[in-house]
Formats: structure tokens, C-alpha cells, sequence
């Protein structure tokens, strides 16, 4: 369920469950990528770090017996787009 944001009040809506939870992770990759730019010395830490957290969301639905349709149907990951032709 999408929260709408419009103004102060509407803030405490996110205190809620369901968007609270879908907000962690986002909230996590921050913080994940906010370190690996302030600490990592390597070239190669900022694409492993965008490799990684795409790979971890992944394996964490995997690990949690969580296919990718009831992702798609719980709001975790968005519908394919609609393909249309070229011509």
C-alpha cells in the first residue's frame, strides 16, 4: 500500500508496519554506500557495493522462501513493463 507524504502530519503514516518495513532497506543501502564512500580506499568498492545490494534483497527473498511473484504482489519489486513494439 503506497503511503502519500503531503505534509508533517502525514509523516507518522511511515511509523506504520508495512511502509516502515519497505523503508529499511533503502534505508540500509544508504547507510551502506554512505560508508563505502567515506572509508573504502579500493576503486573497486563503489560498483562491488552496487552489485552487492541488489544481490543481497535477492538472497534474503530467497533465504525467506519468498518467490519473486508474491514480492511482486506484496509491493517488494515492481511489475515487468509492459513491452511495446518498435514499429
Amino acid at each position: 500500500m503506497p503511503v502519500q507524504v503531503e505534509g508533517l502530519t502525514s509523516w507518522a503514516l511511515l511509523a506504520r508496519r508495512g511502509p516502515f518495513l519497505r523503508f529499511l532497506p533503502a534505508l540500509a543501502s544508504t547507510l551502506l554506500l554512505w560508508a563505502v564512500l567515506q572509508h573504502a580506499r579500493s576503486p573497486l568498492a563503489l560498483p562491488a557495493t552496487l552489485l552487492a545490494i541488489p544481490a543481497a534483497f535477492y538472497g534474503v527473498l530467497l533465504m525467506a522462501g519468498v518467490s519473486l511473484a508474491d514480492a511482486q504482489a506484496a509491493g517488494w519489486v515492481p511489475q515487468p513493463a509492459e513491452v511495446l513494439p518498435l514499429t
